[in-house]
């Protein structure tokens, strides 16, 4: 143990909680402060943004692409319902009266075939590549196999029972790995959507992006169902049953999110047009289609905070389930993201600032 008492073991602060959390190495168990987390969220997304601005020059988040996608196919298909209804329209009135409606017909098809030509722009832009390997794979992974490692020694430690042992392992997965992978998660699948529409026609131009393209998604399989393994039985017996024991946290986190999702529809409605395929705006997309592209923004935003929500109300089972009070658990799990207690244990560890330094990624 350091000088300053962060390296090893503490004393149990709280009796009524798994007893694990304050017996093993602090470096094992040490979660960041709020502030820390919202940081990590600031920097993930303005990488992936930036990332996708220099491979593909769009300054948009994967996920944020595929909705955008999604509202161009929604509008490619009302176009073509309408021309349809339009033209049968037009075979039951008399011939020198259908001159507007077909303009109207041509016109419609012409914005259908832009539409189309976009969301063929932007679907090049999730495949997978070298980035799903370096960014995502290669930290989670990392991560899942120490903690898998450090995981063989718990028996071992004071206080050790195969349930403690269980919940300080989901506590260790939980605010470390969890989060990323709900992100990791939500472009994996969005990108195999993608590969599954197209998966007759894709031709790789190169051998190199023959080997990105097949090094991302194998390594993006792995990761999958390796990291997945370890979360799903935690998601069954800790997350869901606090997410309905502490419901109102939900219930504000979506009445928030509703809040933004109807203002930021009202912003995108009167937003600039624009031919930049990095705005995502362009002329021929109706006015009535601009919300339905801001609203996409607004669920990619909550595809990656909410996750967040879920990591806490794990750590409430760490309390709940030891018979702490209702009340109490949500104080105590505050307690436990000490910023002076991170900072030092951050200085006196590698494996913390290791820990640190891939959530940022």
């Amino acid at each position: 143990m350091y000088s300053n008492g962060t390296a090893g073991s503490i004393s149990i602060q709280y009796q009524n909680a798994n007893p694990l959390l304050y017996s093993l190495p602090q470096d094992h168990m040490t979660i960041q402060p709020y502030w820390i987390m919202v940081l990590q969220l600031i920097g993930m997304q303005l990488f992936l943004r930036l990332w996708n601005l220099y491979r593909y020059h769009v300054f948009l988040t994967t996920t944020e692409i595929a909705f955008i996608r999604w509202v161009l196919s929604f509008h490619k298909e009302t176009l073509r319902r309408t021309s349809l209804e339009v033209l049968r329209t037009a075979e039951k009135i008399e011939r020198d009266h259908r001159g507007p409606l077909f303009s109207l017909i041509f016109r419609g098809l012409e914005q259908s075939e832009k539409s189309q030509e976009l969301r063929d722009r932007l679907r090049g832009k999730v495949d997978f590549d070298v980035f799903d390997f370096v960014f995502q794979c290669l930290p989670l992974c990392g991560h899942g196999i120490w903690y898998c490692h450090i995981q063989s020694s718990c028996m071992s430690a004071e206080y050790a029972t195969t349930w403690n042992c269980y919940n300080a392992f989901g506590y260790r997965i939980y605010n470390y790995i969890f989060v990323s992978y709900s992100g990791f998660f939500t472009v994996f699948i969005i990108k195999l959507i993608a590969l599954l529409e197209n998966r007759k026609t894709w031709i790789p131009a190169t051998n190199w992006q023959w080997f990105a393209f097949h090094l991302g998604l194998f390594s993006s399989i792995i990761t999958f169902v390796f990291i997945g393994a370890l979360i799903l039985p935690y998601l069954l017996t800790h997350v869901l049953p606090m997410v309905f024991a502490y419901i109102h946290f939900s219930i504000v986190y979506f009445a928030l999110l509703s809040t933004i999702f109807i203002s930021t529809g009202v912003l995108f409605q009167n937003f600039p047009e624009s031919e930049n395929v990095i705005v995502l705006l362009p002329k021929y997309f109706p006015g009535a289609y601009r919300p339905i592209a801001g609203f996409s923004y607004i669920i990619a935003f909550g595809l990656a905070t909410y996750p967040i929500l879920l990591s806490t109300l794990y750590n409430y089972s760490e309390y709940l389930y030891y018979s702490e009070n209702y009340i109490y658990t949500m104080s105590n799990e505050f307690n436990t993201r000490d910023t002076s207690t991170y900072i030092g244990v951050f200085q006196n560890s590698v494996n913390q600032r290791l820990h640190t330094f891939l959530d940022f990624v």
